[in-house]
Parts: C-alpha cells; structure tokens; sequence
C-alpha cells in the first residue's frame, strides 16, 4: 500500500473510523458518525484526485449510510 499511497490512491482495509480519520485529515474536514457504523470494515482503492463526496458515496452505498455536509463537518448516519 506505500507504493499506492505515492501513486495517488487512498488503499483501506481497516474500520470505517479510521477511514474517515484519513480522509478527514487529506480533505481538511471533521467527519462525525455514531457508533454503529464506526467499526465496520472497509476494503477499496480510491483516487486521491476525487472528491470526498464521490468516495463518501460510493463507500456510503456499500455500508448503508448517507451523510451531510455542514460547512467543514461530514455527518454519517446509518441508513
């Protein structure tokens, strides 16, 4: 996964919690979720030139649930 992370790529296999804490840092945000989904795993391969919202979606889909923007704050909740 270095050589992935130096090609441009987000790599993940590990919970959702820590996920959003690497996206949150890279995309200058605070991402906020409950417990019920923090610890569900998440495994893929995302560009690092997409926008958050594109990952969010498409991890969103995969784990059931949407989120909300609110100025720098990303709200996750289950579906």
């Amino acid at each position: 996964t270095a050589t992935a992370w130096k090609s441009g790529y987000f790599v993940f296999n590990q919970p959702l919690k820590e996920v959003m804490e690497v996206l949150s840092r890279w995309y200058g945000t605070k991402v906020l979720m409950g417990n019920e989904i923090e610890n569900s795993t998440v495994a893929g391969k995302f560009s690092r030139q997409r926008e958050i919202g594109q990952i969010l979606t498409y991890i969103g889909e995969l784990k059931g649930f949407t989120y909300t923007v609110d100025g720098k704050n990303i709200i996750l909740k289950k579906i």
